[in-house]
């Protein structure tokens, strides 16, 4: 049986198929054992539909499509006597654990739900859920057909298509026909990007939170619609190290529950009673912890299940076959092999527990209403915010499934609650718009996990970032409350565009800047040749106030559109629904008026980006994702191996993504700089090209990202310095040696934790902007932002120090070091070189970082559209 849940809508498409005679087994169908070459998804799909076709009791569901059109499937197996459509199996268990109204039915079922593939190069993964598919479909398997009798089992057998074709294919091209086990040839070495990530180089194991990606949205919206009481999140890791499985090492988040926790050790127990039959070798506790929201095991715990990931050695560089450090030879049959023994054990464990699994899981929403386990009751947004950005806030709230209202009581006075702008108490009035969220529902864990200002930390040797709280990631006015406030449904206010059709009798039409909306809008107008100008200064007009940021549409200067422009404008208006309105005179009654000269001209930048080997593969990424996706402007991508044929002359705007950029030219220095005992290995000195820095002296804009500024740093003509005078140089080097005197103590067993003190890993900090420079136009004096990177920068000598980051109190939430916090003292975090006509654009660390940090998307097109135009 197939259904069909495309387009991400809930309705079921039942089609009735005429079913084979014969259920064939991978090798039978593909005409290859299973690990002798990689399974292409397509082929995959194909088996998963003969199995559905095939049998009574495994149900075929389609729910999406990647970014390049491959299907997104799952299959639910149930026992071949259980008479209940699968719709009804699964409304019951929604039913029986409380989280939607219904009679409840005798004999529920345990749900578990098995993803596979989430990076394309962990290649395993895929090939052990053909088998696992296989054994619990052959109803002649006696043991799995009796766990069936108390288990639901569901199969995703490739999150990632897109990434597990990628890496499909590099192997099918490259791969010796007799395996070459040697990890330096290069069957073992993938190309940039490698197949890990989605199309958009996306890492969909970080996304599960923020769901910035259209894998994502589709798997959680059928995830959300099941809630598995168990999910296991297949892996791979290095080829040299045997199989991880739960239970997890610490930090876990403080939220997990006891059962949460005793259940890993069942099923990890479970699997290491398989391993040890079979004298495998294996780990638990160690290196893979349960704190960031958005991982494949976290987030289902979030959301009440028993989440866990495993992992088997092979990743990237695994192929067919690999010899590891131990002298052994790897196969990618093994591989798979250990893969489908923990699916197995996973679901007999399931099965021997399914009483309490699903006991628990009631009990876990039901405590989830009676009330908050920190705390925080209630979490308050402002209705002063952006209604754009509330918008877009509330989608994500809905994608999650977390509940929000309005008060019950309006205008009444709050007493010292929590304000995440000051990070101080103060007193508050709520308001009828404002939306308030409460910690006494059904996603009270997800919702404290994502609302919370200061994760706790149990164990600071973490596998990722830190801090994530929504408020700052949306730069949101709001507030926390220890107190229960009466929540009434929220309405959402109807959004009506006053613009109309402009005519002659229209002056222009003015936008307020510092929504995506209003980027989009620009976005949409600049790629129909439309000209735009930008307020530098604050103005009012007509009674409303305008901030620098202000889009100017005017009929003079878009003479050349005719009569196009009034369409252009409308449609354009329609579509992303900016804060706009049309105006009949050019005066304002305070401030410039709008023939002003501090109106700027912008025009329809060509921009270009740099991919490729040197270049980060996340962040060219995520700046592709953001053109093409949320701002949906056209872009230009060049190669790093391409650099010196760029045709400099058509760029605009040159973005170098975060890399080490080892491309960029080499030059010898001169004999006369050299000591005798210098190594040859030092003697090359890494500067960029000439005609990079001509280019932007001609008018040219280049936006430099995290790690690429350190080839910029004391480069001549691009502003950048190490140190901010030879007095700080002297003192940095005095401390450094300082620093290694000290270090000479340190123990060999906390190797690994020592490095953390000189460190941050995705820390919120709080940046001091001048929100009068253009980089920072449609904000307010201070932004939150994430720290990522581990380099300080001292501030410009000359030029803009548009964000500032001032001392060590700028630190908001997460780890940082103390080492790196102390050094902390008027930093650059966004900056800006005028280079004669042209500008640098500085940004110290990653603002689009897994597309998630949303409150960055303005500010990354100020530095586009705005910063030099």
């Amino acid at each position: 049986m197939i259904i069909n849940k495309l387009n991400y809508f809930p309705v079921l498409i039942l089609l009735t198929i005429l079913r084979g005679s014969d259920l064939q087994s991978p090798s039978q169908f593909l005409g290859y054992d299973l690990g002798d070459k990689f399974t292409f998804h397509h082929d995959a799909v194909d088996y998963f539909e003969h199995v559905s076709n095939g049998t009574n009791h495994v149900e075929l569901i389609n729910y999406g499509e990647t970014y390049e059109g491959r299907p997104l499937i799952v299959s639910v197996i149930t026992h071949p006597n259980n008479k209940q459509l699968v719709k009804t199996i699964r409304k019951n268990h929604l039913i029986t654990s409380g989280l939607i109204d219904g009679a409840k039915r005798e004999n529920p079922l345990s749900i578990v739900w098995l993803s596979y593939s989430v990076h394309g190069n962990e290649s395993s993964s895929m090939e052990a859920a053909l088998k696992t598919l296989y054994t619990f479909a052959d109803t002649t398997n006696d043991e799995q057909m009796k766990w069936l009798e108390k288990v639901v089992l569901i199969i995703d057998p490739c999150i990632n298509p897109d990434g597990r074709d990628r890496y499909a294919n590099f192997y099918r091209m490259t791969g010796n026909l007799i395996p070459d086990i040697d990890p330096k040839t290069r069957e073992h070495r993938e190309p940039w990007p490698g197949g890990r990530t989605n199309h958009y180089y996306h890492d969909l194991n970080r996304d599960w939170s923020w769901q910035t990606q259209k894998e994502t949205q589709y798997r959680l919206k059928l995830y959300k619609e099941w809630m598995p009481h168990v999910h296991v999140d297949y892996h791979e890791q290095s080829y040299n190290e045997p199989y991880y499985f739960a239970p997890a090492v610490e930090p876990y988040h403080e939220l997990i529950t006891p059962w949460q926790r005793e259940f890993q050790n069942i099923i990890g127990n479970n699997n290491a009673d398989y391993f040890d039959k079979r004298q495998l070798l294996y780990f638990r506790n160690e290196d893979f912890d349960l704190l960031y929201p958005a991982y494949g095991d976290t987030y289902p715990i979030y959301n009440g299940a028993i989440g866990m990931t495993y992992e088997k050695a092979g990743g990237g560089s695994g192929g067919i076959a690999v010899k590891t450090s131990a002298t052994d030879t790897l196969t990618l049959k093994e591989r798979l092999e250990h893969h489908y023994l923990t699916a197995l054990a996973t679901v007999e464990a399931t099965y021997n527990n399914s009483e309490r699994v699903i006991q628990e899981f009631q009990t876990y929403f039901k405590n989830a209403n009676a009330g908050p386990f920190k705390k925080f009751k209630t979490y308050i947004i402002s209705k002063d915010n952006n209604d754009n950005k509330i918008k877009d806030f509330l989608t994500l709230l809905d994608l999650n499934g977390i509940k929000y209202g309005r008060p019950v009581k309006p205008t009444q006075m709050m007493n010292k609650v929590f304000d995440y702008q000051s990070g101080k108490r103060k007193n508050i009035k709520v308001f009828d718009g404002d939306i308030l969220i409460s910690t006494q529902q059904d996603m009270s864990v997800l919702t404290q996990v994502l609302f919370d200002p200061q994760t706790i930390i149990s164990d600071t040797l973490t596998y990722d970032i830190t801090a994530w709280s929504l408020p700052y990631v949306y730069g949101l006015k709001a507030f926390a409350t220890e107190k229960e406030l009466a929540i009434q449904e929220y309405i959402s206010p109807i959004v009506r565009s006053p613009l109309g059709l402009l005519n002659s009798s229209y002056y222009g039409a003015l936008v307020h800047w510092g929504s995506v909306n209003a980027l989009k809008f620009l976005a949409g107008l600049l790629k129909n040749k439309v000209v735009v100008r930008v307020a530098e200064k604050s103005f009012t007009h007509n009674g409303i106030n305008y901030e620098p940021g202000a889009l100017f549409i005017s009929p003079k200067g878009n003479e050349h559109l005719g009569k196009k422009l009034p369409k252009i404008v409308y449609n354009a208006a329609n579509k992303y629904n900016p804060p706009i309105v049309t105006i009949s005179t050019g005066k304002s009654s305070k401030g410039i008026d709008l023939g002003s000269s501090n109106f700027r001209v912008i025009k329809a930048p060509r921009i270009a980006v740099i991919g490729g080997d040197g270049v980060s593969s996340r962040n060219f990424g995520e700046i592709w994702h953001y053109f093409e996706q949320d701002v949906v402007y056209p872009i230009s991508v060049f190669n790093s191996s391409n650099f010196k044929s760029i045709p400099f002359k058509n760029i605009d705007v040159l973005i170098l993504p975060d890399g080490n950029y080892g491309f960029l030219k080499t030059e010898t220095l001169p004999s006369a700089h050299i000591k005798k005992e210098t190594s040859a290995s030092l003697l090359i000195k890494k500067s960029p090209p000439p005609e990079l820095l001509k280019w932007v002296k001609e008018g040219g804009r280049l936006i430099v990202i995290g790690s690429a500024m350190e080839k910029f740093v004391d480069q001549k003509g691009y502003g950048l310095v190490k140190y901010e005078s030879e007095a700080a140089k002297k003192e940095a080097k005095k401390n450094d040696e300082k620093q290694k005197l000290g270090d000479r103590d340190k123990k060999y067993g906390e190797r690994k934790r020592s490095k953390l003190i000189d460190n941050t890993y995705g820390s919120i900090v709080k940046i001091e902007l001048d929100n009068t420079h253009p980089l920072a136009f449609g904000y307010d004096v201070h932004y939150f932002a994430l720290k990522l990177e581990k380099n300080l920068y001292p501030l410009l000598p000359k030029g803009w120090n548009v964000g500032i980051l001032k001392n060590s109190d700028s630190h908001i939430a997460g780890f940082m070091g103390h080492r790196i916090k102390k050094k902390i003292n008027n930093n650059l975090i966004f900056g800006v070189y005028e280079a004669k006509k042209g500008r640098i654009i500085y940004m110290a660390d990653d603002p689009l970082f897994r597309s998630f940090w949303y409150n960055s998307k303005v500010l990354f097109g100020n530095a586009v559209f705005f910063v030099g135009g």
